[in-house]
């Protein structure tokens, strides 16, 4: 299919060709970065088959090590065949190929939902080994015996995954997201061509030398969507908010270490608060600067990456609300928990609608005049939102799991429906977060400069 062919078999059966936008840079970096922790996951559990204890007690079955390796080799080939033929377009055996594709993505989405799953059973495995060694003293003084036969049995299979399961399952999650969206649009692009007008090299027609100079620069800089101008003060500050940010998870997961709970909670919730803040007041700042941008017909790339991101703002509602319910009818003992939960809840809520509404807005948007072109009107807020939130992500990453297992929640709802809420709900929010970076850079490289109509 990718191979040369001679001049007779092109004109009667065109090749695949490539689409000029293909899939979003940072979304296919996103991929990479994911399948990496996947395929770090399963080298732990091949690992864990040559533990000598491991193999004495038969904890895995024979074929663990052959699908765990082929497992690792899929990721790999089709993180591969995502990130370099994400823009081509098939238009030979059309039928054959919008199968093939098909299947890739319904398989992206059955690991997505296989891998919730997975989560959900290792979160239930971790309280049930709490719970075993919380028994009272008397029923340990009778049955001490089978008792610690069992733990001794259980303690010798150990795996390396469930250390590093909280911060490696996710990515699984994220990258099946991400590769059944790829997969999904490569789907629809199938047999369809589209035109665009290229953009006129720059003509330089003018009377004196320093006009020319001058139009020569701006072409450059309609030419150069990257380049980064105005956008060095949003970067740094971004940056020392990033900073801030690690300093602040470090202390929390110091906390949590020594068992300091309350104050690893006011921590994460104090710091999560204070990013929410500053967000909304950064997305009220672009959303006035951007208003003087002309409109632009969106393109069907950002369209399709905003669809996501409405998924992801989903996420973000459904469990801002299953949070916010607790947290107003919880007990006056907990009443600097409550309100901690209920500002976040309300925040987030109003920062995500806020930049979701944003980002819709500057989508549509262009420099209208040469003048825009070179200000670049927001680009320094938008920069700043980029990084901000990829701070955030950090955050829900690593750790929004540790810091809301509260009893204030599952006191209200029951363990296993606590769970069910979590774990649908923290992918989304993660991915949201991510995407949100994905759709911003977008903005920034798209926003400011002139666009031609496109033909399709």
């Amino acid at each position: 299919m990718f191979g040369d062919r001679t001049t007779t078999d092109r004109k009667r059966n065109p090749p695949p060709i490539e689409c000029e936008q293909g899939n979003n840079l940072y979304l296919r970096l996103g991929a990479v970065v994911f399948g990496f922790g996947v395929m770090i996951m399963d080298g732990f559990r091949v690992a864990d088959q040559f533990d000598s204890l491991n193999a004495a007690l038969s904890c895995h079955s024979a074929f663990w090590i052959p699908v765990n390796v082929i497992h690792s080799i899929y990721i790999f080939w089709q993180t591969y065949f995502l990130f370099k033929h994400h823009h081509v377009v098939f238009n030979v055996k059309k039928f054959f190929v919008r199968f093939i594709l098909a299947h890739m993505t319904v398989v992206n989405l059955g690991q997505w939902m296989g891998t919730i799953v997975q989560e959900v059973m290792i979160s239930d495995k971790e309280e049930g080994n709490t719970s075993a060694l919380n028994v009272s003293a008397l029923s340990a003084l009778i049955v001490s015996k089978n008792l610690n036969l069992t733990t001794n049995l259980y303690a010798q299979c150990k795996s390396q995954v469930g250390i590093f399961a909280h911060y490696l399952i996710p990515c699984g999650v994220e990258y099946s997201l991400i590769a059944c969206a790829i997969f999904y649009k490569m789907f629809r692009r199938v047999g369809h061509i589209t035109r665009s007008e290229v953009e006129p090299q720059c003509v330089i027609s003018s009377s004196t030398a320093d006009e020319g100079a001058r139009s020569a620069y701006e072409c450059l800089l309609r030419n150069n969507p990257t380049e980064c101008q105005h956008g060095h003060k949003g970067l740094f500050a971004g940056l020392l908010l990033v900073m801030t940010t690690l300093v602040a998870m470090a202390l929390f997961y110091t906390h949590l270490q020594r068992s300091s709970q309350v104050e690893a909670l006011t921590l994460f919730q104090g710091t999560y608060i204070v990013l929410l803040s500053i967000g909304i007041l950064a997305v009220s700042i672009a959303l006035f600067q951007v208003r003087v941008l002309g409109a632009r017909q969106m393109s069907e790339d950002s369209a399709f990456d905003d669809y996501l991101l409405l998924i992801g703002l989903l996420g973000i509602l459904f469990y801002n609300m299953f949070l916010l319910a607790p947290a107003m009818e919880g007990i006056e003992s907990n009443k600097i928990a409550r309100t901690m939960f209920m500002s976040k809840s309300v925040l987030e809520i109003l920062q995500a609608l806020m930049q979701v509404f944003l980002i819709l807005e500057a989508s549509c948007s262009q420099a209208s005049s040469t003048r825009q072109v070179i200000e670049k009107p927001g680009r320094t807020v938008i920069t700043f939102l980029l990084i901000l939130n990829l701070a955030m992500w950090m955050v829900t990453t690593f750790g929004l799991k540790h810091a809301e297992g509260y009893s204030i929640h599952r006191s209200h709802y029951s363990d296993i429906a606590w769970k069910i809420i979590t774990h649908l709900s923290m992918p989304l929010i993660v991915f949201f977060r991510f995407h949100s970076t994905v759709c911003l850079a977008d903005v920034w490289s798209n926003a400011y400069r002139i666009h031609k109509p496109t033909i399709v």
